[in-house]
């Protein structure tokens, strides 16, 4: 396993490095560098454990392109009487709901600091679901480019995560989306129109979104 140290002059692991479940390397910190450095070319961090940030890359990737979304039959009549919903309107609050809404959670105050910091910056987005003005479901990810890579989601009232992917997927246009990144692959987000691809052709993908990047 790599210790990773990283400076302006360093480069990030070949991802082809990682192990069978996608650990490509570890890190004492989290900064803004890194993380943009990092989700640029696909790698993501998922815990911290004995003070190490760990990084992955899996082997196969979860992806959904807005035009393949399926609007699960559970929320087809809420979608229709136009929801709530908000963009980047509560980032860190977001983040606290995706925290406390899970048992065992890796999002500790390190990963709120430096989410938010990124929010700040410019490149994590929030997406909420409101009912009565009451936050109900969202999510919150990073993009760079037109990709975003969605990090977490929760919610309060039933399906109220998937109707803030539903809205991630109406604003991707608006956003300049044209790929959203699951990271792990699940059922939930596989019948809503996410399909896994390797991670040779997901690298592909951000090889031609960082040189469009570049060039604008």
């Amino acid at each position: 396993m790599i210790l990773f140290s990283h400076t302006p002059y360093t480069r990030l692991p070949d991802p082809e490095l990682s192990d069978d479940y996608g650990l490509s390397f570890l890190s004492t910190n989290m900064n803004f560098p890194l993380l943009v450095e990092a989700y640029r070319n696909g790698f993501f961090p998922w815990y911290i454990e004995y003070g190490y940030v760990h990084w992955y890359h899996p082997p196969m990737r979860p992806v959904l392109f807005p035009q393949d979304f399926r609007v699960p039959r559970s929320i087809r009549k809420i979608v229709r009487n136009h929801p709530d919903i908000r963009f980047n309107q509560n980032f860190c609050e977001v983040m606290q709901a995706c925290e406390k809404t899970r048992e065992k959670s890796w999002i500790d105050f390190r990963y709120k600091i430096a989410y938010c910091r990124a929010h700040r910056k410019g490149i994590a987005h929030s997406v909420e679901y409101y009912v009565d003005n009451r936050l109900a479901g969202g999510l919150y990810g990073i993009q760079v480019g037109e990709v975003f890579t969605g990090e977490s989601m929760f919610h309060a009232v039933p399906d109220g995560a998937k109707i803030a992917l539903y809205g991630l997927v109406s604003l991707s246009q608006e956003r300049g989306i044209r790929i959203i990144d699951g990271q792990s692959p699940g059922n939930f987000i596989h019948q809503m129109g996410f399909s896994d691809i390797s991670r040779q052709e997901f690298l592909r993908i951000l090889e031609s979104n960082n040189r469009e990047k570049i060039s604008r």
